[in-house]
């Protein structure tokens, strides 16, 4: 027991595969808009960052970064 209260949303956001090597889907069953996408790394540099309109089919290109352990955030008109 950590002393942190659960934090419930209605996001429900899953990014798949994990782990990835060309693309990652963003699947959003409660249809929340998704204003923005962050990929950082475990020393907090963002390393990507994807706008609303520069994800397609809620895919996200990762082809070019390179291989690591990163962290996805999902900014929505509902919460982070």
């Amino acid at each position: 027991i950590t002393g942190i209260p659960e934090i419930k949303t209605n996001n429900n956001l899953e990014f798949f595969p994990n782990p990835a090597n060309d693309f990652v889907t963003i699947s959003n069953p409660s249809n929340n808009p998704i204003k923005t996408i962050e990929l950082t790394d475990f020393s907090g540099r963002v390393v990507q960052t994807w706008k609303a309109q520069e994800m397609v089919d809620n895919t996200l290109n990762i082809q070019h970064i390179p291989p690591g352990i990163y962290l996805l955030k999902a900014v929505t008109v509902t919460g982070i």
